[in-house]
């Protein structure tokens, strides 16, 4: 079975205020889900786990700040635990700068339960949580000390996502992220994007021009995702790599239809229109495997990457599109493709 990946945002509230954040693109108002509302999520995607293997990631705004009554994001991991769903926790890591926060909303699952938990922590010059005069992040430092304290090296999985820009001095130097591989952590990233508040930084978005083959334009990011690439196995080497066509390496990123996102209550197809009613599948009461499976076969924007390549290259073309956000500028290609189609409608 292909792995689906569902985003649950807990809440739409953060501790932070980052300068590239894409929450702006979102038309929804705020809200923070009840505890009983949350269990009765949980327990429909441990049904939905028997029919697809589905990845849970618990997500906000800031699912660590998530409170409802005497009930933290704490109760939440234990009752993920208990229903055995493999899942992740999502988070910029502000609450971990204070130590004894690690405890508190991790340690009732790692003394209960003996599986792994598995973090994905944003860090980076936009997140705050990068001290780059010291070449360290206060976040990942405590992460680190609570772990060899209590000799729990065998029950996390750490990766930190960091946003990158076009601009060297911007992104996380090479000597940083070799310090925290070697305590573990995993580095993925993740292209900054001119949405939301990013609109403002269009200047630092990493572009792919399509139809050229310059490796002076595509620089270090097309070299990260040409690793990427070679450990999914889309090529073997970097002349392989070289060959491809870019508007070919740049398709074979496209996640779309992998990611779901719950919101308040609504499964939505899209991470970037999450919020919006085109892109909505069904509340979460109602949906199911072959909801997602009907949604796709009549949503036109889906339509366009399950059409045959001359149709997506007609897309482009038709597009007139000379750059893209490499990564997810797949779907800024969608979010082309649908403003056109509501312009005209």
């Amino acid at each position: 079975m292909n792995k689906l990946i569902i985003i649950y945002e807990l809440l739409s509230i953060c501790n932070s205020r980052c300068s590239h954040c894409l929450r702006e693109e979102s038309p929804c108002k705020e809200f923070c889900s009840s505890y009983d509302s949350i269990i009765s999520t949980l327990d429909k995607i441990q049904a939905l786990s028997s029919l697809r293997d589905i990845e849970l990631k618990l997500s906000g705004g800031e699912c660590t700040i998530w409170r409802d009554g005497n009930k933290d994001l704490s109760d939440i991991i234990c009752e993920c635990a208990k229903r055995n769903l493999t899942f992740a926790v999502v988070s910029n890591g502000k609450v971990f700068q204070l130590f004894e926060n690690i405890d508190r909303l991790f340690g009732p699952f790692l003394r209960n339960f003996d599986t792994k938990l598995k973090l994905y922590l944003t860090v980076d010059l936009f997140h705050g949580n990068y001290e780059r005069e010291e070449n360290k992040s206060t976040v990942l430092d405590n992460l680190s000390r609570f772990i060899v304290q209590n000799s729990l090296q065998n029950r996390f999985d750490l990766f930190v996502q960091s946003t990158f820009t076009k601009y060297d001095d911007m992104n996380l130097p090479v000597s940083f992220i070799r310090k925290y591989s070697s305590m573990n952590y995993k580095f993925n990233i993740n292209p900054l994007l001119p949405l939301g508040r990013g609109k403002e930084l269009d200047y630092l978005v990493p572009t792919l021009k399509i139809n050229e083959n310059d490796k002076n334009t595509l620089g270090a990011y097309k070299k990260y995702n040409y690793l990427l690439g070679k450990k999914m196995g889309l090529w073997v080497d970097y002349d392989e790599y070289e060959k491809i066509d870019n508007w070919k390496a740049f398709l074979s990123f496209n996640c779309c239809g992998k990611t779901l996102m719950i919101q308040n209550g609504v499964v939505y197809y899209c991470m970037m229109y999450v919020g919006n009613d085109y892109f909505r599948i069904s509340t979460i009461d109602d949906f199911s495997i072959d909801t997602l499976e009907r949604f796709k076969k009549n949503n036109k924007i889906c339509k366009i990457w399950n059409s045959d390549e001359p149709e997506k290259k007609s897309i482009k073309e038709s597009l007139h599109a000379s750059e893209y956000p490499f990564g997810y500028g797949v779907c800024c290609i969608c979010k082309d493709c649908f403003e056109s189609s509501e312009n005209k409608s």
